[in-house]
C-alpha cells in the first residue's frame, strides 16, 4: 500500500475542496467567456468577410465583361477614324478629283457595312455657283442640284457620294440645313480634331449618325510643296473649304461592334443610350442579345452606367449583372461559413473551461507547495531567482532586501539590466541566451547598483534552460571578496605600469650612451686626424711645439679608447630594440585577420579600413614590439563595444623625416570618460590606477610607453558623441631620424 501521508498526498488533499467550485467560479474561468464572445464577434466578422470576398469577385468579373464591350466599341469607332484619316489624308497631299474620292472610298464601304455613305463636302458661297458647276460637270456631274434650295450666305453642298448608286438623293445635299452637322463642323473647326454627331433620323427611315472632318484649301510654298493651314483655329476658319463625312447606320454599327459575343457577355446585359442634349432626345440605339431575360422589377446584384466620350461626343451604356450571374453556393457560402464559426467558438469555449480547471487544479497544487517552500527560500542568505529570456525577474526570494534593499515584490517585473553597471555585462547576459546548446550553466561576476544607489558584486550562477524559456539563478554577494580582489588587481597593474616605465627608461639609457658615444668617437677622430697631419708636419724651429701636439695626440687616444668602451657597454644586446623598415598595409594585415571575430566572452569585433594611400606609407620600429603596441590601440579603442569600426590613416612626413599614423575609432562612451583623466593624470598615472576601468588607463600608458621605446610620439583625444575618440603616433621614417 502507498504511504497516505506522504508530503504529496498531503497537498492534494489540501486542495481537493478547491477544485470543486472551479467550473462556477467567473473569477477563474472569464477568460473562457470573453474568448467566447469574442469569437462569436469573429465569426459574424468572417460572414461579413466571405461576402466581401465574394462581391468582390462579382466586381471583377463584372468589370472585366465592361471592360470587353467598351473595348470591342472603342476599336470600332478607331476603325472608323483611321478610315476617315486616310481620306482626309489625300485631300492634304494633294487635289482631289471624283475619281480619286471614289476609289479611296470603294474599299471602307465594301468592307463595312454600318458605313451607309462616305461624303466630300464643301463650303460654296452663292457668288461661286457659276464656276462651282462649271468644276463639277467637268468630272461628270451633269444633274447635281442643290437641295433644299434656300436663301443661305453659304452651302455645304455634297459633292462626292460613294456608293453613288444607293445615295443619289444625297448628291447635292445641302448639309448647312441640318444643324447637327453644322454644329458638328463649327465644333472641328474650333479644336481641329474629328466630330461625332449625336444619334438621330439621319434620313426619314434611317437611325444613324456623322463622324467628320474638316479640310482646307491647299496652297504650295516657294518650294511647290502642299502647305494645309489648320494650325490654328483662325488658320482653320480661314481656309476652311469643307468636310469628308462617314455616314453610319448605329444598329449596324453597334452589332458589328458586339460580334457574336465572348463568353464574358452571358453574364451582363446592357443597352447604349444615345442622348441629343441639344435637340433633348434620347435614343436606345443597342440592346445586348440576351436584354430579354430583364424582367419588370428585375433588381441586379450589380449595377452600374458609365458615360464614354467619342470625338468629344458622350453617350451612355448601362450594365447589369445578368439573372443567371454568380453561383448557387456563392449566394449560402456567407451563411455557412457563420454556423461553421458559431459551432467552432463554442467547442473552443468547452475546451478552454476544461484547459482552465485542470490548469487551476495543478496551480492550487503548485501554491500549496509553494508555500511550503517558501521559508525555505527565505531563510538563505542567496538570492534564488527566476528570470525569462526576456530577462525580466520571475521570481526572487527575500534575499533581495539584505543585498539590494529592495523587496522581492518590488523586483519582480522588472528587468535584471536595469540593475547593471556596466552596459558591456547586459551584452554578455544576452548573447548568452543566444547560444545554440539546450541546457547550460555559467557562472560570473557582476557589478550592479540598485534604485537606492547600493553597490555590490554579485556572483550569479545561471542555469539556462532553452526548454522552459527560463534561467534559475542563484546570486551570492562577494563583494568584500572583490573589493579585495580588486585592490591586488590596481597593485598589479602598478606593478606591471611601473616596470614597463624601468624598462623605457633603460632603454632610453641605452640608446642615449649609444647616440652620445657615436658622436663623440666621430669628433674625436676628427681631432686625431688633424693633429697627426700637423705632426707629419716639419717644425725645424718650433720643437717645443712639435712636443705640445705629441701630447694633444697621446690625450686624444686615450679619450677615444674610453668612448669605444662606453660604445661597447651601451651596446648590450638585451637593452637595446632591434629595428627595421616596415609598411603600414603589410603590418595592418595580419591583424585585420585577428579582429574579424568576437567570442561568446564579450571580445569585440574590430573592422578597420586603411584611407587613401596609407597601404604604402613606410615606418622605422620593432616588429615584435609595434605589433604588441598595434593590438592594445585595437583592444583599447573596442573596449566595452560590441562591434568597432576604426578609420586608420598614414602619412609620411619627409620634412619632419617621420610617419604619422592615426585611428579613429567608433563612439565609446568608456573610452570618452577614461581619455581625461589619463590626459590630466600622466604625472602620477601609477597612483591613478584606482580609477581604472576594464585597464584603459594601463593599457593608455603602456602604449605610449612603448612608442617612446620605439622613439616616437603619442597622443589621445576624445571628440565626444558620434565623432568617437582618437589615437595619434609618429615613428621615425628612416634608421638615423633620431
Amino acid at each position: 500500500m502507498g504511504n497516505n501521508s506522504s508530503y504529496e498526498n498531503i497537498l492534494k488533499d489540501a486542495t481537493s475542496d478547491k477544485e470543486k467550485s472551479i467550473l462556477f467560479n467567473f473569477s477563474k474561468t472569464y477568460p473562457a467567456y470573453i474568448i467566447l464572445i469574442v469569437t462569436l464577434g469573429l465569426s459574424f466578422y468572417a460572414q461579413f468577410f466571405v461576402e466581401d470576398v465574394i462581391n468582390s469577385k462579382y466586381e471583377v468579373e463584372f468589370e472585366k465583361a465592361i471592360k470587353s464591350v467598351e473595348t470591342r466599341i472603342k476599336s470600332k469607332f478607331d476603325t472608323k477614324y483611321q478610315i476617315l484619316t486616310s481620306i482626309d489624308g489625300i485631300f492634304k497631299n494633294s487635289y482631289v478629283v471624283r475619281d480619286v474620292f471614289e476609289l479611296n472610298s470603294k474599299t471602307p464601304i465594301s468592307t463595312y457595312p454600318s458605313i451607309r455613305a462616305i461624303y466630300k463636302i464643301s463650303q460654296v458661297n452663292p457668288d461661286e455657283f457659276d464656276e462651282y458647276y462649271y468644276d463639277l460637270r467637268s468630272q461628270g456631274y451633269y444633274d447635281l442640284n442643290i437641295h433644299p434650295k434656300t436663301e443661305k450666305e453659304d452651302y455645304l453642298i455634297s459633292e462626292y457620294v460613294v456608293p453613288f448608286k444607293l445615295n443619289k438623293d444625297r448628291s447635292g445635299f445641302d448639309f448647312n440645313s441640318d444643324e447637327r452637322i453644322l454644329s458638328s463642323v463649327n465644333n472641328a473647326l474650333k479644336s481641329g480634331k474629328i466630330e461625332m454627331t449625336p444619334v438621330y433620323k439621319v434620313r426619314p427611315d434611317t437611325l444613324g449618325f456623322y463622324i467628320l472632318k474638316t479640310i482646307y484649301d491647299l496652297e504650295v510654298d516657294d518650294y511647290g510643296s502642299l502647305l494645309v493651314n489648320d494650325k490654328t483655329e483662325e488658320e482653320r476658319i480661314n481656309n476652311y473649304s469643307g468636310a469628308v463625312l462617314l455616314e453610319l447606320d448605329v444598329d449596324k454599327f453597334y452589332t458589328n461592334a458586339i460580334g457574336e459575343g465572348i463568353a464574358t457577355d452571358s453574364s451582363i446585359v446592357f443597352e447604349i443610350i444615345d442622348t441629343d442634349i441639344q435637340n433633348k432626345t434620347a435614343y436606345q440605339v443597342f440592346q445586348s442579345r440576351n436584354y430579354h431575360l430583364i424582367k419588370d422589377n428585375y433588381k441586379a446584384i450589380l449595377d452600374k452606367t458609365i458615360t464614354y466620350t467619342e470625338a468629344n461626343h458622350e453617350y451612355q451604356i448601362r450594365f447589369m449583372t445578368a439573372p443567371n450571374f454568380g453561383s448557387e453556393l456563392d449566394h449560402y457560402l456567407p451563411l455557412l461559413t457563420l454556423i461553421g464559426a458559431i459551432l467552432t467558438s463554442f467547442i473552443l469555449f468547452a475546451f478552454i473551461i476544461s484547459v482552465i480547471t485542470s490548469k487551476t487544479r495543478a496551480q492550487n497544487l503548485a501554491d500549496s507547495m509553494t508555500r511550503s517552500q517558501r521559508r525555505i527560500l527565505d531563510a538563505s542568505q542567496d538570492m534564488i531567482a527566476v528570470l525569462d529570456f526576456d530577462g525580466v525577474w520571475k521570481s526572487m526570494n527575500s534575499a533581495s532586501t539584505q543585498i539590494f534593499h529592495i523587496s522581492s515584490d518590488d523586483i519582480v517585473g522588472k528587468r535584471i539590466d536595469d540593475l547593471f553597471v556596466n552596459p558591456a555585462d547586459t551584452r554578455h547576459f544576452y548573447r548568452l541566451l543566444e547560444t545554440d546548446e539546450e541546457d547550460f550553466t555559467e557562472i560570473m561576476d557582476l557589478y550592479m547598483v540598485s534604485e537606492a544607489g547600493h553597490e555590490k558584486w554579485i556572483n550569479w550562477s545561471f542555469n539556462v534552460s532553452k526548454t522552459d524559456q527560463l534561467v534559475y539563478c542563484i546570486g551570492r554577494d562577494v563583494t568584500s571578496d572583490k573589493e579585495a580582489e580588486e585592490k591586488q588587481i590596481i597593485r598589479n597593474k602598478q606593478v606591471k605600469l611601473a616596470e614597463q616605465f624601468a624598462k623605457e627608461a633603460n632603454e632610453s639609457k641605452a640608446y642615449f650612451m649609444t647616440k652620445l658615444s657615436h658622436h663623440l668617437r666621430n669628433s674625436l677622430t676628427g681631432i686625431l686626424g688633424y693633429l697627426q697631419l700637423v705632426d707629419e708636419k716639419v717644425y725645424e724651429t718650433e720643437e717645443e711645439h712639435d712636443e705640445f701636439i705629441k701630447l694633444a695626440e697621446s690625450s686624444s687616444e686615450e679619450i677615444f679608447t674610453y668612448v669605444n668602451d662606453i660604445l661597447d657597454m651601451s651596446s648590450d644586446k638585451e637593452s637595446n630594440v632591434e629595428v627595421a623598415i616596415n609598411q603600414v598595409g603589410m603590418v595592418m594585415g595580419p591583424l585585420k585577420e585577428k579582429f574579424k571575430k568576437g567570442n561568446r566572452k564579450g571580445k569585440s569585433i574590430v573592422d578597420f579600413e586603411l584611407l587613401d594611400e596609407s597601404h604604402d606609407a613606410k615606418f622605422v620600429a620593432n616588429r615584435e614590439l609595434i605589433d604588441e603596441t598595434l593590438v592594445m590601440i585595437f583592444n583599447t579603442l573596442s573596449v566595452d563595444l560590441g562591434v568597432c569600426n576604426v578609420q586608420i590613416n598614414a602619412m609620411e612626413n619627409s620634412y619632419e623625416k617621420a610617419t604619422e599614423i592615426q585611428f579613429l575609432g567608433s563612439e565609446n562612451p568608456l573610452l570618452e570618460r577614461m581619455i581625461p583623466i589619463y590626459k590630466e593624470h600622466k604625472a602620477d598615472i601609477i597612483d591613478t590606477l584606482e580609477k581604472d576601468f576594464h585597464d584603459v588607463l594601463l593599457h593608455l600608458a603602456v602604449i605610449e610607453s612603448n612608442i617612446r621605446r620605439l622613439n616616437g610620439s603619442f597622443g589621445v583625444e576624445t571628440f565626444g558623441g558620434e565623432d568617437g575618440n582618437v589615437f595619434m603616433i609618429t615613428l621615425p621614417l628612416s634608421p638615423n631620424s633620431n
